[in-house]
Order: structure tokens, then C-alpha cells, then sequence
């Protein structure tokens, strides 16, 4: 099942990663599958999101957007152009789509830079931000 082609009806069927680790995969397993989408993305609003999750067992990662589409490395980057912070529950809850702008309201998660850049990257993995 490719990943935009998830409904309500055959939710159940999707493999749901609940660690953020999983969840990389999940995200490089994405620009494998839709690189013609990631490419033009990448040419439109090319960066650098930064990822700072706490209680994980990869704490910092990044992905780089360009026109080769999109890169998943651990670490830190020298330079990001969006930086997401939060808990590792908090960022699954997000991704899954089980949690909102609660999260957000309550200072569970700190956004930095170029909000616009995390939105079309969250949007592209179908994830609701």
C-alpha cells in the first residue's frame, strides 16, 4: 500500500511505528517511494529541518530537502532552516495524527525558524500538523 493512498477504511492495515528511530525509516521509506514528488518539493522550498527528540534513542537527525529530494542523517546541522523540538511521545502522537495543536498550547513541542518548511514536509508524509 503506498502511503498516499491511506483512507479511514484500510488505516488498520498501515504499519504504525511507535518510536521515532521506526520513524526515520518511515520518513527515508517516503522519499524512496514518492522521489518524484520529494524532487520538485525540494526544488520549490529546498532546507534543512532539524529534529531535537528527547527520550529517544536517536536524539538529533535531519532531513535535507534539495533537488535531489529528501535526505534523512543523524545529528546535528550547523545551519537549519526549521528546528522541531520535543519529547518522543509527543512527536509519534503528531505524526500518527493522534495529537494536535494541544501540543503546541501546552508547550510540548518548540518550533523554530521556517514554519512553512516543517508544514510541506509534515503534509508530504501525510502526517496532520
Amino acid at each position: 500500500m503506498k502511503p498516499w493512498q491511506r483512507t479511514e477504511k484500510n488505516r488498520a492495515k498501515v504499519a504504525r511505528p511507535t518510536d521515532p528511530t521506526a520513524l526515520i525509516g518511515h520518513m527515508y521509506h517516503a522519499f524512496t517511494l514518492r522521489r518524484r514528488y520529494w524532487e520538485v518539493f525540494g526544488r520549490k522550498r529546498p532546507g534543512i529541518c532539524q529534529f531535537r527528540i528527547e527520550g529517544s534513542s536517536l536524539p538529533a537527525w535531519f532531513v535535507e530537502l534539495g533537488e535531489t529530494g529528501g535526505v534523512v542523517k543523524g545529528g546535528e546541522h550547523p545551519k537549519p532552516n526549521a528546528v522541531w523540538s520535543s519529547h518522543a511521545d509527543d512527536f509519534v502522537a503528531m505524526l500518527r495524527g493522534e495529537a494536535g495543536n494541544e501540543l503546541f498550547d501546552q508547550n510540548r513541542v518548540r518550533l523554530e525558524g521556517d514554519l512553512d518548511l516543517l508544514d510541506g514536509l509534515f503534509q508530504g508524509l501525510n502526517a496532520r500538523i
